[in-house]
Parts: C-alpha cells; structure tokens; sequence
C-alpha cells in the first residue's frame, strides 16, 4: 500500500491518478523498487494499492484498488467497490480531517466495514496509533469474523490539520506491509516495508507505526 501526501487542490484527482499509476505499475517502475530488492521480493505482482493525498488546507481524499482473492465467483464485488469498507475520507468543520486506506480479505473488511471504523476511532482519539491499533482489535474480535483463525488485515491512515500538518499512521496483522509516502518537500518517496516481529503469528499479531507529515 501507499500513501501520497500532495499539495493539489484537486486532490481527489490526483488520488485516482495515482491508484491508476501504482496498479499498472510493476516492481521495476515503483518507488519502493530498492526496498523490494533489498528484502529480496522480485514477483512483478502487486496486491491491493491504498492512496491517500493532503491539501494544503489540510482537505484529505482516499482511494484503493484490489487485487481480488483466488477463485472468487464471477461478479464477485471486494472492498474496492463498497462504501465504507475499502478506504473513507472525510473532511470536517473544525478543522480535522481523516482518511484510510485498508487491505485484506474483501469479505473481512465488508463485513467489518473497517475503512469506515478506522476513521472513526482516529476523530474520537487524541492518539492515531492508539486509534488505529484499537481499530485492529476490534477487527480480530469482530463477531462476524468468528469463525476464522486468521484475520488479516492492514490500514493505512491520515490525520490532518487545517494547517496541513498531521500524522500518517499504517498498521497491519499481514507478515508484512509495503509502505511510500513524500511531501513536496521531499524530491523522492520515503518507502519501509513493515514487518511483524520474528516468530510473530500473522492473523492475531498486531503492529502499528507511523510518522509525522
């Protein structure tokens, strides 16, 4: 997944451009091409691709696209195409703003409606990483995942200010998670590829980072 902090004013725009880019892209053309390298991963498929871009004025959009899941039914439709469950932005009144991006299982998230959940916890928080780490929990103690042993998920997430300051936060349950994010400060994206702690149980494991932007 990535996320894309921007200075555009028409940032829904350049959050589809960008979804377009990464989907189509493959290892050799992406930002996080020498991170992949380095960790030894050279397949040219790439999974779900999460984006989320900042205004100036602090305004956030989301956007996500899916990789669909093995032998999925014809018209099946995943968390790419459900509202509230794939990725959520929303500007408020007061000056924050919030947006997700989330991967994993389509079933999980739609039932779960975790893009949505995510940006709720962020507004009700005064800590993003506790929003999004409270967010995960709930996710594996979801009733309606009950009946599963593993329960994979990853969330990228954005909290804003009027000011354009805010704090981009990823966590995940997943063995790991590729991370890109810059500003127009920057001339090159930042790339990371999170990973779960060695002996760590994916599907029950969860961690979370983040950092200032």
């Amino acid at each position: 997944m990535q996320a894309t902090i921007d200075r555009d004013n028409n940032i829904f725009s350049y959050c589809q451009i960008t979804i377009q880019k990464l989907s189509t892209a493959s290892v050799a053309e992406s930002p996080i091409k020498e991170v992949l390298e380095h960790a030894g991963v050279t397949s040219k498929l790439l999974d779900t691709v999460g984006a989320i871009v900042v205004d100036s004025e602090g305004r956030v959009a989301a956007s996500c696209s899916s990789g669909g899941i093995v032998l999925k039914h014809p018209g099946r439709v995943g968390q790419a195409g459900t509202y509230g469950c794939g990725c959520w932005a929303q500007n408020y009144g007061t000056g924050r703003a919030v947006a997700t991006s989330v991967t994993g299982c389509g079933e999980d998230l739609i039932k779960t409606c975790l893009a949505r959940e995510a940006a709720n916890s962020l507004i009700q928080s005064a800590h993003a990483t506790v929003a999004i780490n409270n967010t995960i929990r709930s996710f594996l103690d979801s009733p309606f995942l009950g009946k599963y042993s593993e329960k994979l998920c990853g969330i990228i997430a954005i909290e804003s200010e009027s000011s354009g300051r805010g704090e981009f936060t990823w966590g995940h349950t997943t063995p790991s998670m590729a991370i890109g994010f810059m500003s127009v400060g920057q001339r090159i994206p930042k790339s990371h590829i999170s990973r779960l702690p060695l002996g760590a149980k994916p599907g029950s494991t969860v961690i979370i980072e983040g950092t200032p932007v």
